[in-house]
């Protein structure tokens, strides 16, 4: 609504802590420092909080030889394009401006017949049919079914007539018969 009157591109940041790390020897808090206000942290939730009614689908961070600092790549979802396309060089600056850090952002661009492709879109790509429609496909069961069952794997009982024996008992390299 605020975009639309003022016809420019805001973004609401919300204020978080960032603590010092600390230093062997001695502690600088009373308690552990949370994960929350670690500087990694609370520049992810800056991220979020710029890109906010979009979402991330990866992040990475790529090292160049020229480049003092790392440089992120972060791939927005491609259902969004349409509606932040136009605002993806002011994400890049605000994300400067707030961490200091360069950011590139891109939308994912899937590859045809790809795994996550497949998961995202299951009515072009149904998975092994084997003659069904795409309504008519059974679900694939969450646990594989058992190789073998259990009464399968124990040994099978002798059904001979003859009474089993036992091993004949060996002393000195001769067998020795056991005396009844």
């Amino acid at each position: 609504y605020m975009e639309a009157t003022f016809e420019v591109h805001m973004v609401l940041i919300a204020h978080r802590r960032i603590l010092p790390k600390e230093k062997n020897g001695h502690r600088l808090l009373k308690q552990k420092r949370p994960m929350s206000r670690t500087l990694g942290m609370v520049h992810h939730a800056w991220l979020e909080d710029i890109l906010f009614p979009h979402e991330i689908c990866s992040e990475h961070k790529i090292f160049k030889p020229n480049h003092d600092k790392p440089i992120f790549k972060i791939f927005l979802d491609p259902a969004d394009r349409e509606q932040c396309e136009h605002k993806l060089d002011m994400f890049a600056a605000v994300y400067k401006h707030l961490t200091g850090k360069i950011a590139i952002f891109e939308f994912l661009q899937l590859r045809e017949g790809s795994e996550l492709q497949k998961q995202l879109c299951p009515n072009i790509y149904p998975c092994d049919t084997a003659g069904y429609t795409v309504s008519e496909v059974p679900p694939k069961p969450l646990m594989p079914p058992p190789e073998e069952e259990e009464a399968d794997r124990r040994p099978q009982a002798i059904e001979d007539d003859e009474p089993m024996h036992p091993p004949p008992m060996v002393q000195g390299g001769e067998a020795i018969e056991a005396s009844a």
